[in-house]
């Protein structure tokens, strides 16, 4: 079987990956460069996070992303992932922590609420060029 895909953001070259994982013959076109540096995917400011509050069973469906996600960088030989944590800042009163400590909970995963002290030495650590806190 031999199939053509239009577009190599990261949804066309995820499904080439997984076509050709299953031995499809695949071709992938797109209208720039690939990977295209003006593609909505392309560079380090993209976030992969485990929950997002009021997002009823997202977190359930990143657990397995997460894991094609460490097939993939065994296949590349390479990993492009960065693990940093997450800081959340909420500039309202409504309980942004609350649903994902819950669905955090739910996953096994760590974490912890954060003060505003906390922050504030973190940035000044940072600032002066010592470090900052593991948040």
């Amino acid at each position: 079987m031999k199939v053509s895909i239009v577009g190599a953001g990261i949804a066309g070259l995820s499904l080439a990956w997984a076509l050709r994982r299953r031995g499809v013959d695949v071709s992938v076109f797109d209208q720039g460069a690939i990977p295209n540096p003006v593609s909505s995917s392309f560079d380090e400011h993209r976030i992969t996070r485990h929950t997002y509050a009021g997002l009823e069973g997202y977190g359930a469906l990143m657990v397995p992303t997460f894991a094609l996600y460490e097939q993939l960088w065994r296949d590349l030989k390479r990993s492009h992932y960065l693990s940093t944590g997450a800081v959340y800042v909420s500039r309202t009163d409504e309980d942004y922590y609350g649903p994902t400590a819950q669905e955090l909970d739910g996953l096994g995963i760590g974490h912890r609420p954060v003060s505003i002290e906390e922050l504030e030495d973190a940035t000044a650590l940072r600032q002066s060029g010592r470090g900052a806190l593991g948040l």
